[in-house]
C-alpha cells in the first residue's frame, strides 16, 4: 500500500532537510579547519549564522519526524476503524450477504 501524500511529503521534506544538514556540516567542517580568529568579521558572522541555521534545521527535522510518526499512527488507527466499520456494516446486513456488496 502506498503511503498517503502527507506521509510521502513528510518523507521528502526529511530527505531534503537531511541534504541541507549534510551541506551545512561540510561547510562547518571546512570552516573549522581554519581559525575563526583569522577570518574577517563578516565571514565569522556568516559561520555563526550557518551554525544557528543548522541548529534550527535539526529542530525542524525532529518536528517533521514526530509529525511523520503521528501521521503513521493516525493512518493505522483509520485503517482499524475502517475494518471495524466494515465488520459492523456486514453484521447489520445479515443473511450472509455483505451490506457493502449489496450496495455496490
Amino acid at each position: 500500500a502506498a503511503a498517503p501524500p502527507s506521509v510521502a511529503g513528510s518523507a521528502a521534506l526529511l530527505s531534503e532537510l537531511e541534504a541541507i544538514r549534510t551541506q551545512l556540516r561540510e561547510v562547518a567542517a571546512s570552516a573549522s579547519q581554519h581559525s575563526t580568529a583569522a577570518l574577517p568579521p563578516p565571514a565569522a558572522a556568516v559561520g555563526m549564522e550557518l551554525l544557528a541555521v543548522h541548529d534550527e534545521l535539526s529542530a525542524l527535522r525532529l518536528q517533521v519526524s514526530g509529525m511523520s510518526a503521528l501521521l503513521s499512527s493516525q493512518q493505522a488507527l483509520l485503517v482499524s476503524q475502517q475494518a471495524a466499520l466494515a465488520q459492523l456494516t456486514d453484521a447489520l446486513g445479515g443473511g450472509g450477504v455483505s451490506a457493502r456488496s449489496a450496495r455496490g
